[in-house]
């Protein structure tokens, strides 16, 4: 037979392993250098841009001044992803460590 654990040591082993687990998967999320690309081109793109009005050429910049605004767009994105998967951790840290009041109200 196994070692007996008091309930409370097997809750703080659970809650332990997954902040490790959290931890992990925002260093791994954090070594993707998706918006240091972006940027890089971002950069290239605005460059051609000023390029192309020097050149009196309307209709390429006004398609890459387009092309940046949706490069902007995407690190936008990025950025909301990595906001929303850091709420949804929180969000699940704060449901195994907070206890909800209890009302006399009965809910249906």
């Amino acid at each position: 037979m196994g070692k007996i654990t008091k309930f409370a040591d097997w809750e703080s082993q659970k809650y332990n392993r997954k902040v490790e687990e959290d931890s992990i998967n925002i260093k791994k999320e954090s070594d993707k250098p998706e918006n240091a690309a972006l940027i890089a081109q971002l950069a290239d793109v605005v460059k051609a841009r000023k390029e192309a009005i020097r050149n009196k050429d309307d209709y390429e910049a006004q398609i890459l001044e387009i092309e940046s605004k949706l490069i902007k767009l995407d690190i936008e994105r990025n950025d909301l992803v990595k906001k929303k998967a850091d709420l949804v951790s929180a969000r699940d840290i704060s449901a195994t460590e907070r206890k909800e009041a209890k009302t006399n109200v009965k809910e249906n």
